[in-house]
């Protein structure tokens, strides 16, 4: 069951927001309350009319600015603050309201279910259409259905009409599909072309079994009688009947009327409050009117899927008190800080008051000049006290966010909301989603704050797998860069970029990972497992442990030099290595990156041009342009990333259906980008960092858990022995893809411990969670944490044991298909999948072919994770391990 609340805005917010920006200079003008008539009194025992004059002015001025700011504040707070749980509204939404534009009609059916082989029916009411036009869009996959009723596909069963307006002056227009499919299921988008374009979505559920009825019915007595100025609650539920076998059902919304007029929640009355019970076939909705009087009394009906139930509101009359308990419970619904708000904003003006305008100041002196020091420091009390005021507004803004949507969360932190652990370097991102996983249980999502960004933090496969796949339209950016249009140079890559970048990108770098290009890289890893069975030899006959974790990241160094670079590294010969300096920085969160990715999140306008990458940009732009100059822009014949990315530039320009903008008529723009030096500098870090991070993290920690665990040791010996005879005892891409054990044991360590603690998405237009009928808005973060996702016991008992066995091919099922998510999936999967597991198998089959593992005196049995950690995990004080050479056993097969 999942409970949410709505609660109106007052009045008075939408009243000073419109003062406040259509209010012109001198704001005296139009605001003289009793307190700037008192400030100018202030002034009469100066001497002489002159400087009772420009006291007078100085006192006006002073007490019209700190009006004007007393009427941008509620704009300040925004939803969390005076105008909670409704939307601001500015003189020009005002006026566009005001012109008569386009705008839907209210009370729309918009979850439609229909069975299997029926026909559905999907209507959209649209007011003052004008000379606009009406689309139909399949949000799967943003196929244009229909456009001013001409239909835009070659599916016979899907037809579109409209109709001219009727009795509430809508025009009707209809998108029906005969013949029902299961796969027809879905979200669907009526647009308007209206610019920006308006969109409303409706759902549509197709089962295969009798559609059950919707039933409205009232809760208690259809007759309500409550004293005049008391609270007046009204209830119903709507469920289906008989109770369905498929889940999930289109959510069920109750909608209030008092007569035909919807009852508004964000009306002039106030103390209007909606609460919203759900059950996977059920609703109940309780409507309460704070302080009912006289105007409320009447028939109400809650409606659903076009059916409705009436009360009545009766009130017995009691006026004397209604007025009072009105006004007291008014009162008693605003915050607490809210309601301490006006002192505070009032005691800047008793400072001025009082130290200012005093008897006897000189006209000569200046306000903010030549005021003696006590004024001056009474000056600056009142300006910190109102900056203090506004940075907590600021701060608590979209506090109300999950509150308001009945969502679990930990109560946030001013400015800094749940991210507190992070900030500070006390906990890594990771440990935190972990820790809300564990204590919610019984949740499928839980809020969270990033400062004072809302995310989600989802639990629930089947909604996880919505995200990542089904609805994935709605989720394709990572949003991982805090300000959308001002980007550092090292972010404009593959794996942080959004939008119409990230589809260009992705299209052309692709073909870089095919099983060919695969395979003709191998020969590179293979002198590089060399390499490391050669420094892994010398530990060995030195009888000191090796830090895996160093010895693999090394490897992986040297593997990305060669195939990224075409550069030898040699990390694993020398200490030194520039380029493992390099690789090793680009991890490195020392105190002022922490501080810079903490403003960036808290005040992402403010700080847009501070540099979180700052350290690496240059070096990594240097070494590309000396490496593209080397190559005289022209591929080299190496089949490196470089290469690859020389022929993508050659190509010309990418081009492709833009994600973000359509046109006029509602097909998307095509949007082209040419692929510069600094783009190609990009996609090369990211490939070095994501290779050598994850990879090195991921094999490091296979190895720590087959040091403590001999006999699945042993078992992955027996295989790499028996294939590699198979193969004349050569490391070769065909031996690697026959070593399914060690396969196994590698997923097990990445089951573990996975290189990525989670995933990240962010919600690209306004999306209702089926499941819960929770609707989460445009730039709301979504995380899926992967960490406690994989140690969950229901999904892999014993998650603690390390059994490489739960990976073998006849104990996989789809229980845990959006469970276990190491490279995620959907569109945004790793595109270097594959690479990195034969880069991270082959590393390991070097190893394990040679040489025994065994735990070393300082190896922790369950080492600790670095704080400091973002997206990718890594363990803190390395993974220290002994190994000692071995003698391969006689061939046969596991």
């Amino acid at each position: 069951m999942s409970i949410s609340r709505s609660r109106p805005s007052p009045s008075s917010c939408r009243a000073a927001l419109i003062t406040a920006s259509s209010a012109p200079a001198p704001v005296r003008a139009h605001a003289t309350p009793s307190s700037c008539g008192r400030a100018r009194t202030s002034v009469s025992g100066a001497r002489g009319g002159r400087e009772r004059g420009e006291g007078r002015a100085g006192a006006r001025d002073m007490c019209a600015a700190t009006l004007l700011l007393l009427a941008a504040l509620p704009a300040l707070a925004g939803r969390a603050g005076w105008c909670a749980g409704g939307e601001v509204v500015s003189v020009l939404e005002a006026a566009g309201a005001a012109g008569g534009g386009p705008a839907f009609a209210p009370q729309q059916r918009t979850s439609v279910l229909a069975p299997l082989g029926h026909a559905a029916t999907l209507e959209c009411r649209v007011l003052r259409l004008q000379d606009k036009s009406v689309s139909w869009v399949r949000s799967r996959d943003l196929q244009i259905l229909s456009h001013a009723g001409f239909v835009f596909t070659a599916d016979a069963r899907v037809s579109a009409a409209s109709a001219p307006p009727a009795r509430d002056a809508a025009t009707r227009h209809t998108l029906r599909i005969e013949r029902l499919r299961a796969a027809d299921a879905g979200r669907y988008e009526c647009q308007v072309n209206t610019e920006p374009k308006m969109s409303l979505f409706f759902n549509l559920t197709v089962v295969d079994e009798p559609v059950p009825e919707v039933v409205v019915s009232v809760l208690g007595s259809s007759v309500v009688r409550v004293r005049a100025g008391a609270a007046a609650t009204l209830a119903c539920e709507a469920r289906y009947e008989p109770a369905p076998r498929a889940l999930p059902l289109p959510a069920l919304d109750v909608r209030w009327a008092r007569g035909a007029e919807p009852v508004a929640l964000q009306g002039a009355r106030g103390g209007v409050a909606l609460e919203t019970a759900r059950w996977p076939a059920r609703v109940e909705s309780r409507l309460t009117l704070a302080g009912a009087g006289a105007s409320d009394a009447g028939a109400y009906s809650c409606s659903a899927a076009g059916r409705a139930a009436t009360l009545t509101l009766l009130l017995d009359d009691d006026g004397d008190r209604a007025e009072a308990m009105q006004r007291d419970q008014a009162a008693a619904r605003a915050p607490r800080s809210l309601r301490a708000l006006p002192a505070l904003l009032a005691l800047p003006l008793l400072l001025l008051r009082a130290g200012i305008y005093t008897r006897g100041h000189s006209a000569r002196h200046t306000l903010l000049g030549r005021a003696r020091p006590a004024a001056r420091n009474m000056i600056t009390v009142a300006i910190a006290l109102v900056a203090l005021v506004a940075l907590y507004l600021y701060g608590t803004r979209t506090f109300g966010y999950w509150r308001n949507k009945g969502v679990k969360h930990d109560k946030p932190i001013v400015l800094v909301g749940n991210n507190a652990p992070v900030y500070l370097m006390q906990k890594s991102v990771t440990e935190m989603a972990t820790e809300l996983y564990w204590k919610y249980p019984k949740e499928k999502v839980v809020g969270f704050f990033r400062s004072t960004h809302p995310e989600l933090v989802i639990r629930d496969p089947e909604i996880i797998k919505r995200i990542l796949l089904t609805d994935f339209q709605y989720f394709y950016p990572r949003g991982l860069n805090p300000h959308k249009t001002v980007i550092e140079p090292m972010m404009r890559n593959l794996f942080f970029a959004d939008g119409d970048l990230w589809k260009m990108l992705r299209q052309r770098i692709t073909p870089a990972f095919t099983s060919g290009k695969l395979k003709a890289m191998f020969p590179l890893i293979v002198e590089r497992a060399e390499k490391l069975q050669a420094r892994a030899l010398a530990a060995a006959a030195a009888g000191r442990p090796l830090d895996s974790r160093d010895l693999m990241a090394r490897y992986t160094t040297d593997f990305i030099g060669a195939c990224g670079f075409g550069l030898d590294a040699d990390s694993l010969n020398d200490e030194d290595s520039a380029f493992r300096k390099l690789g090793a920085s680009i991890f490195q969160v020392g105190v002022k990156e922490a501080i810079i990715a903490m403003l960036k999140e808290m005040f992402p306008e403010w700080c847009k041009h501070l540099k979180y990458m700052g350290r690496v940009e240059q070096p990594l732009i240097d070494l590309v342009s000396a490496i593209l100059k080397q190559r005289n822009y022209e591929p080299s014949g190496r089949n490196d990333f470089i290469d690859l990315l020389l022929e993508c530039k050659k190509k010309g320009k990418m081009m492709v259906e833009s994600v973000e903008r359509v046109k006029a008529d509602g097909t998307p723009e095509i949007t082209t980008m040419e692929l510069t030096d600094e783009l190609i500098a990009a996609q090369v870090f990211v490939f070095f960092a994501a290779g050598f991070e994850t990879s090195s993290s991921a094999t490091s920690f296979t190895l720590h858990q087959l040091a403590f665990h001999p006999e699945e040791q042993r078992k992955v010996q027996r295989e790499i022995d028996a294939v590699l005879a198979r193969h004349g005892g050569r490391l070769s891409y065909d031996a690697v893809q026959e070593m399914t054990y060690l396969e196994c044991a590698f997923k097990e360590g990445m089951r573990m411990f996975p290189s990525l603690g989670f995933l990240i998405r962010t919600c690209a237009r306004t999306y209702t969670i089926p499941e819960l009928g929770v609707t989460i808005d445009p730039d709301v973060g979504v995380t899926i944490p992967l960490q406690a996702l994989h140690n969950d016991p229901q999904y892999f008992p014993e998650p603690h044991e390390f059994r490489p066995e739960r990976f073998l091919p006849h104990q996989q099922d789809d229980s845990t298909k959006f469970v276990y998510l190491p490279f995620g999936d959907g569109p945004r999967a790793c595109i270097g999948l594959r690479m990195g597991l034969m880069q991270s198998l082959a590393g390991l089959a070097a190893v394990l072919s040679r040489f025994e593992v065994a735990p070393a005196p300082r190896t922790l049995r369950h080492p600790r994770v670095d704080p400091r950690s973002g997206i990718v995990q890594s363990i803190q004080d390395g993974l220290p391990l002994a190994f000692t050479e071995r003698t391969p056993s006689a061939p046969a097969a596991h």
